[in-house]
């Protein structure tokens, strides 16, 4: 028989407390329009009917509506930032600063550059390395923003590709994740094509599976190094959102649930990820106690075999 090491079974016991894995969802992050108001909620993306905090929304102009949000680090530090747009004839760049009973926005400063044109109704925003702001928009436009000043541009035109089976539709991109986007008149997930001119090509994955309007959002969450894409989607001739997982290889988008009680949402954003720390259960608490107490009297069981 082997002799029993209790100093191997305590390295054993802790490496698999540690090594246990976490499930962790993420935060999300969105816009509801409630009674002609936007309002600021929060949910977890395994239980989108819960709702965790709704605050309103202060200090925007009179006319204007914010059309888009992400997190963004320009400072090294993540802020969330948003995309607004009615009150005049610009697409404003704002810090929306919250805390548990209220959320208020900040217009960025000016700079020697202008704003960006307010160049369609709706939009999706994502963050672009980490420090500034991409937008497409239901007219056929992208745009990129400052995050350190309200300014920007519309960079140019999108078309479907040359080989793209949807060559010669007009996108109507309304929803953005880094390079995936949501176009609602065809009910597809696509990709713009980095690089690839002016008009930016755009490329079909495949369809959602669904028929929806254009209120909505996207974003993703990275899990186990990879980026798990969701999405409040609102089905055509409904009121309100639901929370969909997109799949990058098919384009179908499937349901997670409405986002809690029957709220519409049109701007949407993941919480940055936090470090991990695994959280082992209580059963390999209890063995690694009881470890540890063997570990400090060993005269005990000095005659311990298995």
């Amino acid at each position: 028989m082997k002799r029993f090491s209790l100093a191997t079974l305590g390295v054993a016991l802790i490496g698999v407390a540690t090594a246990a894995p976490a499930v962790q969802a993420a935060k999300i992050y969105g816009i509801a329009e409630v009674a002609g108001a936007q309002r600021l909620v929060t949910w977890d993306s395994a239980n989108p009917g819960t709702i965790l905090s709704d605050v309103p929304i202060t200090n925007l102009p009179p006319g204007e509506t914010i059309r888009g949000i992400d997190f963004a680090a320009p400072f090294g530090q993540w802020n969330l930032y948003a995309i607004g747009a009615g009150s005049d004839e610009f697409a404003n760049v704002y810090f929306l600063g919250f805390n548990s009973t209220t959320a208020g926005v900040l217009k960025l400063p000016g700079s020697a550059a202008p704003p960006a044109d307010a160049a369609g109704e709706t939009y999706g925003v994502t963050s672009s390395v980490g420090y500034s702001l991409r937008s497409v928009d239901d007219f056929g436009h992208w745009s990129g923003y400052s995050t350190s000043s309200n300014s920007g541009a519309v960079s140019g035109g999108l078309e479907y590709a040359q080989s793209d089976p949807n060559r010669g539709q007009l996108p109507r991109l309304v929803h953005l994740f880094n390079d995936f986007a949501v176009d609602t008149a065809l009910d597809i997930l696509a990709t713009l094509i980095p690089g690839s001119g002016n008009p930016l090509q755009v490329s079909t994955i495949g369809s959602l599976g669904g028929d929806f309007d254009d209120p909505g959002a996207m974003d993703a969450a990275t899990e186990f190094n990879t980026d798990v894409i969701y999405a409040a989607l609102l089905l055509a001739g409904q009121t309100h959102s639901n929370f969909y997982i997109l799949s990058q290889q098919t384009g179908a988008a499937t349901l997670i649930g409405p986002v809690g009680n029957g709220l519409l949402i049109t701007a949407m954003a993941v919480e940055p990820p936090r470090p991990r720390v695994p959280q082992p259960t209580t059963a390999i608490l209890h063995l690694t106690a009881s470890v540890g107490y063997l570990l400090y009297h060993p005269g005990r069981f000095r005659n311990a075999r298995i």
